[in-house]
């Protein structure tokens, strides 16, 4: 990097011949050299013949060559050829693929899945309310207010364990599983039901756990909680969120 800058930003204006500066420029080297590139290039700038002519027909070469890219850019593909072949075909195929779909559901009908098949068909039944303790009204909607309590009823899918887990602001306020019940948490043959004590103003998270494996610790927060269950390869859905004020 140059250690003076001083002819760029003085002597190319008119106080260049300053004696203040003509006397800086004899001692410099720097601006000495400086000066000596910018006259070399004036120089050459005077030198310079007028510019090649372009060659004739140059505008139609360069538009024949646009229109060329055009037409293969809009070339149809193989597919589309195919489909514009079988478009006046279309509502024969139409008819065959209906008639080959109902075949299909009244044969999936027929075959009844075993016991453990049918339950995990249920395993995504997920409800919840809040439920007014002064007015002793039920209303599904995502806000409450201190006081309130979030009924819960889940489905808990075969040969698995579940739990459920409500933070706030990150807190874990709530947790009750298949494997620990509580005061606020029973379970009924494959139901899980709980009802969760609105004390704090915030927003109510919930986390849906459903594993074959036993759960990690948990407790450290609704990020780092999500990412041990996801570790052991829960299954987790956010069922909810319940602002309260």
């Amino acid at each position: 990097m140059k250690s003076c800058n001083r002819f760029e930003e003085e002597g190319l204006e008119v106080d260049m011949l300053s004696e203040e500066f003509a006397k800086h420029l004899q001692a410099c080297a720097e601006c000495q050299q400086a000066q000596a590139g910018y006259e070399n290039l004036t120089q050459l700038l005077e030198q310079a013949q007028t510019p090649v002519a372009l060659p004739l027909g140059w505008k139609e070469n360069v538009w024949r060559a646009i229109e060329a890219q055009e037409k293969q850019v809009h070339t149809p593909s193989l597919w589309e050829k195919w489909r514009m072949a079988l478009r006046p075909y279309r509502w024969v195929l139409g008819g065959f693929a209906t008639a080959a779909l109902v075949g299909l559901v009244f044969f999936s009908l027929e075959q009844k899945p075993s016991a453990p098949e049918m339950v995990l068909a249920k395993e995504t039944a997920f409800s919840w309310n809040v439920f007014d303790t002064a007015t002793l009204q039920i209303r599904s909607v995502g806000t409450a207010r201190v006081g309130n309590q979030i009924h819960v009823k889940a489905h808990i899918p075969f040969a698995s364990q579940a739990a459920l887990f409500v933070y706030v602001q990150n807190r874990l306020v709530f947790s009750c599983s298949s494997v620990e019940l509580g005061h606020h948490c029973q379970q009924t043959e494959n139901t899980l039901k709980a009802q969760i004590p609105v004390e704090h103003i915030g927003l109510y998270r919930a986390l849906w756990v459903v594993s074959s494996k036993p759960l990690p610790v948990f407790g450290q927060g609704f990020d780092a909680d999500t990412a041990a269950f996801l570790s052991v390869g829960a299954n987790i859905q956010h069922p909810f969120s319940v602002e309260v004020y």
